[in-house]
């Protein structure tokens, strides 16, 4: 019932919001939301997704953070964790076109699973370098199969707590960095990770969090995070958020959008 109020609302906001003018959220609306094109690297994405969901292959599933509530930890099957725990295939094919549109130098991921979320985003640009982190061995084991396969040399993950591997990247030369964060949906450590991030990392950045709708937690964390640091454009996906960290605004942005092939009545974004 929550999440279909909250659905219900994003697009009531979505219909009534103003116009946009940023020209850089023009480019994000043109390049990332409403670019249909399929990349070579989809199908073959896809197609490792497949062989995951048919692996009987039993692990034993360690977790950390505050992940789906379906893997609790012991032996799973990697079929059941594919099923409960990678990213769907459209959310995946937005975190390809944000790399090609942000340009990153640095891409980090915190949250591994099976690796297939960290293959789309190496795969948009394999001269950048992706660090991914994941407290659970097994995962790491799985995901470094897929990416050999794929050529997706540039990917470094990293066995360890978020906090561990935060304290170990080098902010200092990131000129451009992206972060998705997808393995930890208590607002808390979020917020904490944040603030990490903002301290530390130079601007522009941004930061992709998933499931901002995940718990009713979840969702007020996202509101207060925006008062926290109202800086930049803050962007309401519904299952996702992206904040944009960036001194190209002058003034903060909040907005709520929704590709135009979902709104066949009116023309624009928002």
């Amino acid at each position: 019932m929550f999440r279909l109020i909250q659905l219900l609302l994003y697009y009531w906001h979505a219909r009534t919001a103003y116009s946009m003018h940023s020209p850089m959220l023009y480019s994000f609306c043109r390049q990332v939301l409403d670019d249909t094109r399929t990349f070579y690297a989809f199908i073959e994405m896809e197609l490792w997704r497949k062989k995951l969901l048919v692996n009987q292959t039993e692990i034993q599933r360690v977790d950390l953070g505050a992940g789906n509530t379906n893997q609790s930890g012991g032996a799973l099957t990697i079929s059941h964790i594919a099923q409960t725990s990678l990213s769907q295939p459209w959310k995946c094919r937005y975190l390809f076109r944000i790399v090609l549109w942000w340009k990153p130098d640095l891409i980090l991921e915190l949250g591994t699973s099976l690796g297939v979320s960290a293959g789309y985003l190496a795969s948009a640009d394999k001269r950048c370098p992706l660090i991914t982190l994941d407290g659970d061995p097994s995962f790491h084991q799985q995901a470094r199969h897929g990416w050999q396969i794929f050529g997706l040399d540039h990917i470094q993950s990293q066995n360890c707590a978020f906090e561990d591997g935060l304290n170990n990247i080098t902010w200092k030369d990131t000129r451009r960095l992206l972060v998705f964060l997808d393995g930890d949906h208590r607002p808390e450590k979020v917020e904490a990770i944040l603030d990490h991030i903002y301290l530390r990392a130079t601007k522009p950045f941004i930061v992709i969090l998933d499931d901002i709708r995940w718990s009713p937690a979840m969702w007020a964390g996202w509101q207060r995070w925006q008062k926290k640091w109202s800086v930049g454009a803050w962007l309401d996906l519904f299952q996702g958020g992206i904040w944009i960290c960036d001194p190209i605004f002058r003034e903060v942005q909040y907005q709520t959008l929704i590709p135009s092939r979902f709104k066949p009545l009116r023309t624009g974004w928002i």
